[in-house]
């Protein structure tokens, strides 16, 4: 028998899933020394605009957060995020976390 939490969400926002229409995401990245990129949405105010970005380096077992930054100055549905020089080497990548109405993203993998 199971219990009745097992069967029913209690309390909390609905599952996001596709279906229930969250805005699609983009999550670009450039390293060359500082590493920036993008987030673009097709809703911008809610879905790039002040959405925060983590970037992580690559490795064994859980990946490292290396850096994180509140993306701006928004153009044309994509807002501008950047970490300066994170001093690391290697393979990264950077993450937006789903939200209420943005789905989530990560970009490519890029050597630093």
């Amino acid at each position: 028998m199971t219990s009745r939490h097992a069967r029913e969400r209690v309390g909390g926002p609905p599952p996001r899933t596709k279906t229930r229409g969250l805005a699609p995401t983009t999550v670009t990245i450039n390293a060359g020394g500082d590493v920036d990129g993008t987030v673009s949405s097709t809703e911008p105010k809610k879905c790039a605009s002040h959405r925060l970005i983590k970037v992580f380096k690559q490795k064994t077992g859980p990946d490292e957060l290396i850096g994180s930054d509140e993306a701006s100055k928004e153009h044309g549905g994509a807002a501008d995020w950047p970490i300066g020089n994170p001093g690391v080497m290697g393979k990264i990548d950077a993450k937006a976390r789903a939200t209420e109405d943005c789905e989530a993203d990560k970009s490519p993998v890029v050597e630093a």
